[in-house]
């Protein structure tokens, strides 16, 4: 599956996610039946926390919302309040999960933009002075 076609926000914890994390974080295989539920378990989510740690070189700030009505819990990139980018979830592996999703898809993306400034500008036909 295509990370860009991923609404990061909204997916939610499954086995294809699982998978999808699986491959492009841990460069695993693409077999669901021995890919790690990295989505609905803690420990699990944990390492991905780790890895993006680790990949990105960035501080991942993980932790529960004080919303009495709702028990959501949030993982967050940066160490900046401000600056940081934050994704919510009803469970701390789903939000890690979800933070994961959206972190390797900016990476493709400023990949993208490298790979796009590097390659020269579309020639134009030769159109020499008509008489």
């Amino acid at each position: 599956m295509d990370l860009s076609s991923i609404d990061p926000f909204k997916v939610e914890a499954s086995p294809i996610l699982d998978n999808i994390i699986h491959q492009h974080l841990f460069a695993g295989a693409e077999n669901e039946a021995d890919c790690p539920s990295y989505s609905s378990r803690r420990q699990n989510g944990l390492q991905v926390a780790d890895a993006l740690e680790a990949l990105f070189g960035i501080s991942i700030r993980l932790g529960r919302l004080r919303v009495k009505e709702h028990k959501m819990y949030f993982a967050r990139a940066g160490r900046e309040k401000e600056s940081a980018t934050e994704i919510l979830a009803v469970s701390l592996s789903l939000a890690i999960c979800r933070l994961a999703i959206l972190l390797m898809q900016r990476k493709d993306e400023q990949q993208q933009l490298r790979q796009d400034r590097n390659q020269p500008p579309p020639s134009l036909p030769y159109r020499g002075w008509e008489d």
